[in-house]
């Protein structure tokens, strides 16, 4: 199909027309009168987008459209008339914002990095960039359900903005009338990558538009995720009433067949057997196309997009820790009133909480490789070809700290250096149970007894003073480490999370336990022991009941809170739904998803058990 076509078409949908095919390259078209009106022509027209106009010489009723067509350039001028793409602008902001790196270290928060300023830098005035697309979406299933859904994404920022966002952006948004009403600022750059490639030059190039559309139409996707439930739970509903139904109809002719075809001989009763093979399939012919009937599917349709464009600060920070370090910009928005999030370089999702991969990438803790067993490197799953493993423990070991054998040539970690040939040229089997010590014999020693004990000289009078409580021992802390001064508790539907904060939001130390259906609860500790800590690499087995289950977690929270000697009264709560939405305090800690499902909670015990068998 050629542009020219393309285009044609496309416009008789907008317009409602209806466009059927009559042979090669040749539509039998009817338009509404308006439009035909506009275009000049009759209502019912034949077209030929023929490359020569010698195809349809032999037919004088079939008008072959060119480029330089007349009808083709009426439609191009009223395509320019109503244009799709139209341009907003906020403008009226204050722009003299100060502490803009403070605002960021409260709103970004990194465990194993530190956020420091730029040298001789300050904040600078851009013109930030927003895309609302809005789709048509059809929920078909045996019945079609159609909706608008508007989506608003940050173009230089990458992510999708909450309807909250959305919603005040829109309001304060007016039509650009003129060139001049726009600031003169330069255009903010592009702080996303797809991938491990670097920055596009220009969020507004095909590539980068394309990722962009694609983010919306899975944001689209998330918002339509609770009406897919319900029809998908619907259509499940209907299609095991039409295949009880089909299959009670075709058991009774089947019956039926079977008795005729046992009564019968000869080559009736060829009939009738060969009656119920075509009975059979048919019935699953039936069945196939009821199941095809209920199948939900999804269409999306990008209806328009509307840019707007407002002015923002961006001041330029570094990330860094002991082993890497990176440039990133905080972006203020004063509409919002907040610094941008930053964004995870493997789901391209914003987050809370991220952690600064060894080669300068920001990921989430789920979008993580394992660390290195040696150096405790972290990687996220872009460079996990940097990772490999033990050849004697089979422990993720990076390339940085791998020992290569000179002798067999195969990597081993610090701990298990010349142990990869030990077993006859093979590595060692650290699961072999090692043979049993027998006990050594020693004499017998008759012990003398003891002296006895010197008479105790009577108190004087007894003492009024209540005996003194022996006080606690005082957590001591390495000097030019921050001390911790609280805990925040972050519970979401599969994992709840504790962090031991320090002034200004710094992390000390994290505790997290990990609901899942092949662990059980995981419970792993990110802390200043480092392998020492008694805590990290845990699997517990979940209480019954739910009651049960929230007393066990309680209880694992109040040991991390007295092993920190921090008081019960700094203990906050919060809950997270979404990775889109922040956490909500919580007035009492409790739990919520897979915590309080009994049917899953059954699963985790019962893998628990049979591991604990196994083992």
């Amino acid at each position: 199909m050629s542009e020219l076509q393309t285009f044609v078409l496309n416009y008789l949908e907008e317009s409602g027309g209806i466009a059927e095919a009559a042979g090669a390259a040749t539509f039998d078209v009817l338009l509404p009168e308006e439009t035909a009106q506009a275009l000049g022509v009759d209502s019912l027209q034949t077209w030929s987008f023929a490359e020569t106009s010698e195809a349809t010489a032999d037919d004088g009723e079939v008008q072959h459209l060119l480029f330089n067509s007349p009808v083709v350039e009426r439609m191009i001028e009223a395509a320019r008339a109503n244009p799709t793409v139209t341009r907003y602008v906020i403008d009226h902001v204050r722009l003299n914002k100060q502490g803009v790196a403070d605002l960021a270290r409260q709103a970004w928060l990194l465990p194993n990095a530190r956020i420091t300023e730029r040298r001789k830098t300050t904040a600078l005035q851009i013109l930030n960039s927003y895309l609302l697309f809005n789709f048509k979406s059809a929920l078909i299933s045996d019945d079609k359900q159609e909706q608008l859904v508007s989506v608003l994404v940050d173009v230089q920022g990458g992510y999708v903005l909450n309807t909250a966002e959305a919603a005040q952006i829109l309001a304060t948004a007016h039509p650009l009338a003129h060139e001049r009403e726009l600031p003169a600022f330069p255009n903010g750059r592009v702080r996303w990558q797809i991938g491990t490639k670097p920055p596009p030059p220009s969020a507004f190039e095909l590539e980068a538009l394309e990722v962009l559309l694609d983010k919306a139409k899975q944001a689209v996707a998330d918002i339509l995720a609770e009406p897919i439930k319900r029809l998908q739970k619907r259509s499940k509903r209907f299609l095991t009433l039409d295949e009880a139904r089909l299959n009670a109809y075709y058991d009774e002719i089947e019956q039926d067949l079977r008795q005729r075809s046992a009564r019968a001989t000869g080559e009736r009763k060829a009939n009738l057997l060969e009656k119920l093979a075509l009975t059979a399939a048919e019935r699953q012919h039936k069945l196939a196309d009821a199941a095809a009937r209920y199948q939900v599917h999804i269409n999306l349709t990008l209806i328009n997009s509307l840019l707007i464009q407002q002015p923002k600060l961006a001041l330029p920070l570094h990330l860094h820790n002991r082993h890497t370090q990176r440039d990133v910009v905080a972006v203020y928005d004063p509409l919002l009133h907040r610094v941008e999030p930053l964004l995870c370089a493997v789901c391209g999702k914003t987050g809370q909480r991220l952690q600064l991969c060894h080669n300068g990438h920001l990921a989430h803790a789920d979008c993580l490789a394992p660390a290195c067993t040696d150096c405790k490197r972290v990687y996220c799953q872009l460079c996990s070809d940097q990772l490999g493993s033990c050849a004697v423990c089979d422990e993720p070991l990076c390339k940085i700290s791998a020992l290569t054998c000179p002798q067999c040539g195969r990597k081993t970690c610090q701990a298990h250096r010349n142990l990869c040939h030990a077993n006859n040229g093979a590595p060692a089997d650290l699961t072999a149970v090692p043979p049993p010590v027998e006990p050594v014999t020693t004499p017998k020693v008759t012990a003398k007894p003891p002296p006895r004990p010197k008479p105790r000289p009577r108190p004087k009078s007894p003492s009024r003073k209540k005996p003194r409580r022996s006080a606690e021992p005082r957590l001591v802390w390495p000097k030019g480490v921050p001390k911790p001064q609280r805990i925040e508790v972050v519970v979401d539907p599969h994992r709840i999370t504790a962090f031991l904060l320090a002034s200004r939001e710094r992390t000390i130390a994290s505790r997290v336990w990990e609901l899942s259906a092949d662990t059980a609860i995981n419970r792993s500790c990110e802390c200043e022991k480092g392998d020492q800590c008694e805590a990290n690499g845990y699997i517990l087995r979940p209480a019954y009941g739910v009651e049960g289950l929230l007393r066990q977690m309680k209880a694992e929270i109040e040991a991390f809170r007295k092993e920190y000697r921090i008081s019960s009264k700094k203990i906050t709560f919060n809950q997270q739904t979404s990775p889109y939405l922040p956490p909500t305090p919580l007035r009492r800690f409790q739990l919520m998803g897979k915590w309080i499902d009994e049917e899953f909670l059954a699963v985790v015990r019962e893998a628990f058990d049979d591991y604990v068998a196994d083992t």
